[in-house]
């Protein structure tokens, strides 16, 4: 229909045998306030000023208008008004049925288009599809349920599923607040506490509907206990902070020298997958994916992101990311990029240090991370870490701090480390270190690939063996995986990636095979690249 009436609302069509000219419609429309009869009338006038119709037939309803019949014989007490039509000069008819649903709201049609001499055999068929058709009642929407805390207990609101997280309010007794949300076992109950997302602990809550609460999203999946006997070697104690696995890349092969200082360089590229989410494994314990340990003159500084970053100002801990720096404890020489998700740290406990740190919520994905110039000063040069997730291209400046010039000059030097580390407490089990895995391309200086690598494990001496690196020369990427349950590992391995091995004449990657903690009893491999 058109005009007044407006579009169909639902629509199917069956082209009836090998011609496009033969075809069944089936329409639904929204309507309201008129008969079957003036809808049908309308129909017919608007068929025939468009297209020009005459009638065939007989019982034809007030053909003074248009060609419509009523029909009371098809649906037991129910009219139907059949409409039919012939263009002009054409051997091709159309017969259409109407009706109207018992509460007016819906008028339906079978609307055909078939060649006149095939038109008595079609219209058996559609006439017992008008006999079968049934009307259904509308789908009557239930209320969504609102599941309720009512407050019997003095309870603490944070700002996540465990006490680590910031009080952000206590509510009276008595007071209720729709519950949105829950972590796994029902052990933290997500709320909505006056316009915030808040959570609530307690196994016993007076909470109605408790069974239609969802799993919040973003809570993390907590790793089961392990239910088969882990190695000996696994249930061995890792001291903390441990490097679990440790990569060094170098870029200083071909580049000037100053002095005894090589020239540097002043930017870096880190691009990661980072293949599964560790999640918030402990209260005590965190994993530290440091992609760059490094110095700017004699100034070491390291950046990197962290499942537990501590230090916000209002107590609140989670991911994000962190940027450090030695030999000050002046917060003059940081710059914060949010005054909320972010903040400057300053502390001596491990030597005087300044950082940034900033919230962020990262997960399995890939990213990118740059480190550059953000500014100059006359007593020094800012440098600044922006990480970009390549899912959604969404880049995150974390924040900048100021290194001092040595001998008028500021370079990022040409050895960078990229570390999987374990911190919090004291000693934990290894195999209690939830399993994570990360693979790196080789990392860009001022555009360049490193030119070779290093790999190694446990650099404080724990013994840890449930970590791996690996290069996979396919897809160009190396792969850290610290951890769970596996007690195999690659060796301890340098590895040069330019087309130029190593004092060898063959073209390919050179390999030097060190041992597990040292170079006695080296051998050298070549590779193809």
């Amino acid at each position: 229909m058109t005009g007044e009436q407006g579009e169909a609302v639902v629509g199917l069509g069956l082209q009836v045998g090998q011609s496009s000219s033969n075809f069944i419609l089936a329409l639904a429309y929204e309507v309201g306030d008129m008969t079957l009869e003036q809808y049908a009338r309308l129909v017919a006038a608007t068929l025939e000023e468009e297209n020009g119709i005459e009638s065939w037939g007989e019982g034809v309803l007030e053909r003074a208008i248009a060609p419509i019949e009523l029909v009371t014989d098809l649906r037991e007490g129910e009219e139907v008004v059949a409409i039919r039509l012939r263009e002009d000069e054409s051997m091709y008819g159309s017969l259409q049925y109407w009706l109207l649903s018992p509460d007016g709201e819906t008028l339906f049609a079978l609307a055909s288009s078939i060649h006149e001499q095939e038109m008595p055999d079609l219209e058996l068929v559609l006439e017992e599809m008008v006999r079968r058709l049934r009307w259904t009642e509308p789908a009557v929407e239930e209320p969504p349920v609102v599941s309720l805390l009512t407050v019997d207990r003095a309870l603490a609101v944070r700002r996540g599923p465990s006490k680590i997280y910031a009080v952000i309010g206590g509510p009276e007794t008595g007071q209720q607040f729709a519950v949105i949300g829950r972590n796994f076992d029902g052990s933290w109950w997500q709320i909505d506490y006056q316009g915030e997302t808040g959570w609530v602990s307690g196994q016993d809550l007076d909470i109605s509907d408790v069974e239609s609460v969802p799993v919040a999203a973003g809570v993390p999946i907590l790793t089961p206990a392990p239910t088969t006997t882990p190695a000996p070697e696994l249930t061995k104690m890792v001291k903390t902070p441990e490097h679990m696995a440790y990569l060094r890349w170098e870029w200083g092969q071909d580049r000037d020298f100053a002095g005894d200082r090589r020239e540097g360089l002043q930017e870096l590229t880190f691009e990661f997958t980072i293949h599964n989410d560790p999640g918030d494994f402990s209260d005590v314990y965190g994993l530290y994916l440091m992609l760059c340990s490094d110095e700017i003159g004699d100034v070491e500084f390291y950046f990197g992101l962290q499942t537990d970053v501590i230090g916000h100002p209002d107590g609140a801990r989670g991911k994000g990311f962190i940027f450090s720096r030695w030999e000050t404890r002046d917060l003059a020489y940081a710059r914060v990029a949010d005054a909320e998700g972010g903040w400057a740290e300053t502390a001596g406990h491990e030597g005087d240090f300044i950082g940034v740190r900033r919230s962020y919520n990262w997960g399995s994905g890939e990213y990118r991370v740059m480190f550059a110039s953000d500014g100059a000063d006359s007593d020094g040069k800012w440098y600044g870490v922006w990480i970009t997730d390549n899912a959604t291209y969404e880049t995150t400046w974390i924040g900048s701090l100021k290194f001092p010039y040595e001998n008028g000059r500021s370079a990022i030097g040409p050895s960078v480390y990229t570390i999987m580390e374990i911190y919090g407490g004291t000693a934990i089990q290894a195999f209690r270190i939830p399993e994570w895995h990360v693979s790196l391309r080789r990392p860009l200086g001022d555009g360049l690939e490193s030119e070779w690598f290093e790999s190694g494990y446990a650099s404080f001496g724990s013994g840890m063996v449930n970590a791996d690196v690996r290069y996979d020369v396919k897809d160009g990427e190396v792969h850290i995986l610290a951890g769970g349950l596996s007690n195999g590992r690659h060796r301890h391995r340098e590895w040069n990636l330019n087309k130029r091995a190593r004092g060898r004449g063959t073209a390919g990657v050179f390999v030097r095979l060190v041992g597990e903690y040292s170079e006695e009893g080296a051998t050298t491999v070549v590779a193809p690249l």
